[in-house]
């Protein structure tokens, strides 16, 4: 355990700790929209979006073809929320509630992809 015997070994090792910082960062989106805290919300969602893409990075040979689509539906919720903020918004709606849990899966299932 611990010992990495290639270059490959190392990179997985290096997308599922990103993977990991990006859910913790997601699960703290979450909360802070259930707070109705979207500004909050919205740094968290970024945090994890810019975790998403670095792991897609590490290990793109697993993940390109379904990671960019999860950073896509990111960046765009993202965006929802900054739109939300710039107009005075202090709480998001169900669908934008509904697109961050959605991410939650999303993650589970890159997840699932570089543990295999």
């Amino acid at each position: 355990q611990g010992n990495v015997s290639s270059p490959y070994d190392l990179s997985r090792a290096f997308a599922r700790a990103d993977l990991a910082l990006a859910r913790q960062y997601h699960l703290l989106a979450e909360q802070s929209l259930r707070e109705h805290n979207v500004k909050q919300s919205s740094v968290w969602l970024s945090a994890a979006t810019d975790y998403v893409n670095d792991s897609v990075k590490w290990n793109a040979r697993q993940l390109e073809e379904s990671g960019s689509p999860v950073v896509k539906k990111m960046r765009e919720l993202e965006k929802s929320l900054q739109e939300k903020i710039a107009s005075g918004a202090h709480s998001a709606s169900q669908e934008t509630a509904k697109g961050l849990n959605a991410l939650g899966a999303d993650l589970q299932q890159l997840a699932q992809k570089i543990s295999h």
